[in-house]
């Protein structure tokens, strides 16, 4: 799947972080990148193997995280083999605006992989709140607001919570895993 992985990086690198960040940097230029079928089938072919890996390392119950936009269809095909598992997906980039979103050929499909999650993390409010847009204006739903500090979705009978925080990485664990001093 080498050649398959190097057209999934290059449609990340390409498309989705140019749309996710609100770049129109293809419309300033001669050379504009559209969307790419081989891209995102590569893009879709990816998400499939990482998620079959997960699913094998994983149990009925467990707890797994799906970290940014390069893995947004990753839980539905944990989803379709792991009914009961508690996924989570934290976006690390902001959300496009629901004008950008909805433009993509394959925004129902992105949302339907997010859709699959237990829980959403967005760093900024912002970011959150362009995903609610989206799903009002694609989908038609409206959140919740329960206790908590959360947000959520009803889809499918179920509820999707969305919390608003900034993710901490182990700043000193990395260091020291990285420098080799553990």
């Amino acid at each position: 799947p080498q050649e398959e992985f190097a057209d999934y990086v290059d449609f990340c690198k390409t498309f989705l972080w140019p749309v996710f960040h609100d770049s129109m940097l293809g419309f300033q230029t001669t050379n504009v990148q559209f969307f790419s079928d081989t891209g995102w089938a590569a893009y879709t072919y990816i998400n499939n193997v990482y998620a079959r890996t997960v699913v094998r390392h994983t149990h009925e119950s467990g707890i797994i995280w799906i970290q940014d936009y390069h893995l947004l269809m990753t839980p539905t095909f944990i989803a379709r083999k792991v009914q009961k598992a508690n996924i989570g997906l934290y976006l690390h980039t902001p959300f496009p605006s629901s004008d950008s979103f909805k433009s993509l050929p394959v925004r129902e499909e992105l949302l339907s992989g997010i859709f699959s999650c237990d829980q959403i993390g967005f760093q900024f409010f912002d970011y959150a709140r362009a995903f609610l847009v989206s799903a009002k204006r694609i989908y038609g739903l409206d959140p919740t607001f329960p206790a908590g500090g959360f947000m959520g979705l009803e889809y499918n009978g179920r509820m999707i919570m969305i919390k608003v925080a900034h993710f901490p990485y182990p700043y000193q664990n990395t260091k020291l895993l990285v420098s080799g001093d553990q």
